[in-house]
């Protein structure tokens, strides 16, 4: 007969290590937007863990693998969007700062010398919407 304690093991490490992680997180300096990101992300695996739970439990018409796998494919999903959402301002300033003008990014875009140039000179302008 198959003993639970080697899954109740790897469990146990598993919360053991994120425990870690948070109390390490407290005591660390983050940043705005790293400290919104990990928020989302544990709030939205506490949503996983808890839907699945209760699908598991009470959705006795759904099969087995849709009441495992549907609550974890949505939540991952909702977890990459936020994280893309959270990021996006962070990251295309990145990629400005690692492709300077006159280089090729990984997209295919290069950027000419002349408009960085006169981008970095000039204060930026707010743009105007199309209904004023």
């Amino acid at each position: 007969m198959l003993s639970i304690r080697p899954a109740l093991l790897g469990i146990g490490s598993i919360a053991i290590c994120f425990g870690l992680n948070d109390i390490l997180g407290f005591y660390a300096p983050r940043s705005r937007t790293g400290w919104l990101l990990a928020h989302l992300s544990a709030m939205l695996a506490a949503y996983i863990s808890a839907t699945t739970a209760f699908l598991v439990i009470n959705a006795h018409s759904v099969p087995m693998v849709l009441r495992w796998a549907l609550p974890s494919a949505i939540g991952a999903a909702t977890i990459v969007a936020y994280s893309i959402r959270v990021l996006g301002p962070a990251l295309s300033a990145a990629r400005l700062r690692l492709w300077p003008a006159g280089q090729v990014s990984p997209a295919g875009a290069t950027r000419s010398r002349a408009s960085a140039a006169a981008r970095s000179a000039e204060p930026s302008k707010p743009r105007r919407s199309a209904a004023s």
